[in-house]
């Protein structure tokens, strides 16, 4: 079985028959993190959150990426893997990660205040920012798609010549794409992009001690780029 085959159940046939996912770049990546030192558990646990953010957004129906850097690499004491494969997103609101409470007070700030949206209320909020983005457009992209357990940042170099690939491709197809990069890991993939429009801001992170991210208005600032192509606001 080819590796398009392998992977047509995990991305869906939208991305392998679009002729944009670096398959090439891809049949290194396994080599590499093999030989990483140390015998940490490999996360997100299942192949299937690994390709979650594929799988979730069509390659059809991308309208947005935004970029992170790799997955959690924490897990919780029962067991779960706190990684989803989605950027930021947690698997549950519990213990909720600092970078991701940011998000979230962000968006309520820049795009809800005095505005009322009742199905908000009815979502948990490590669900807010996930597969409600995801059907909308969002292509949630970690730079690194894994991580070794407790070591954050561990995989980044395996991964980096598929996302470079990915990152170029999708630009060069889909020409009105809006980039969104929070933070300075993110703004270094700015060079591939040729043809999209670009949000920058600073990371979420409560350690970014320059305070570039509460009140930089990311998202509404995405939102009047899709306006301007005439493509419908996301509903962050």
């Amino acid at each position: 079985m080819d590796i398009k085959t392998k992977m047509r159940p995990l991305i869906g046939t939208e991305w392998t028959d679009a002729g944009v996912f670096p398959f090439k770049e891809l049949s290194t990546v396994n080599k590499e993190i093999k030989s990483i030192p140390g015998k940490g558990k490999v996360l997100p646990d299942t192949k299937e959150k690994i390709w979650k953010a594929f799988k979730e957004c069509p390659y059809d129906k991308v309208r947005v990426v935004v970029i992170g850097m790799d997955p959690y690499h924490t897990v919780l004491k029962n067991g779960e893997c706190v990684a989803t494969g989605l950027c930021f997103q947690t698997s549950t609101a519990d213990k909720m990660p600092p970078s991701l409470k940011r998000i979230l007070k962000e968006i309520e700030d820049d795009c809800y205040t005095g505005e009322f949206d009742p199905e908000r209320l009815e979502i948990p909020d490590n669900e807010l920012w996930g597969p409600r983005l995801a059907n909308q457009g969002v292509l949630m992209l970690n730079t690194a798609l894994t991580v070794t357990q407790g070591s954050p940042g561990a995989h980044t170099k395996a991964w980096k010549p598929f996302t470079r690939k990915l990152i170029q491709t999708l630009d060069k197809e889909k020409k009105s794409l809006i980039w969104l990069l929070m933070g300075n890991h993110a703004k270094s993939f700015k060079d591939l992009i040729k043809n999209g429009e670009i949000v920058e801001s600073g990371h979420p992170s409560p350690l970014n001690s320059k305070k570039t991210f509460l009140g930089s208005k990311p998202f509404s600032r995405v939102n009047e780029k899709l306006n301007n192509i005439n493509s419908t606001k996301i509903n962050w």
